[in-house]
């Protein structure tokens, strides 16, 4: 995750929640800032993946499955952190970032496996 994208992230939902007019709205822009989360993170994940080629497919597959498990554990602190209770709020947040991740992770090694960059 880059300072500038994590940046640029921060301001787009600072500006859209500005600018919210109601809870149904501001839902959608936490679901949509966790979801451009995943999606960077995604990224990281990936290069530090391809960047180590003598991890085994079990290998990968544990460290993806880890490093996912950090960021939805870490969303979930924010809400204790925050004091949020609203459990169907949390499943939405959860699922966005999962979403978000590996709909980026598997487009980048798809890229990767047609011989593309990524």
């Amino acid at each position: 995750m880059s300072s500038d994208t994590l940046l640029n992230i921060l301001r787009e939902t600072d500006a859209r929640l500005l600018a919210a007019q109601d809870g149904a709205e501001v839902r959608k822009i936490g679901i949509d800032h966790v979801r451009a989360l995943g999606v960077d993170f995604a990224a990281t994940v990936y290069l530090q993946i391809s960047s180590s080629p003598s991890l085994t497919p079990t290998q990968q597959s544990i460290f993806l499955m880890r490093a996912i498990g950090g960021l939805k554990a870490a969303i979930e602190s924010s809400f204790v952190t925050q004091k949020v209770r609203d459990a169907s709020l949390l499943a939405d947040h959860l699922e966005a970032v999962e979403i978000g991740f590996f709909t980026q992770f598997d487009k980048l090694m798809t890229m990767a496996q047609m011989g593309g960059r990524a």
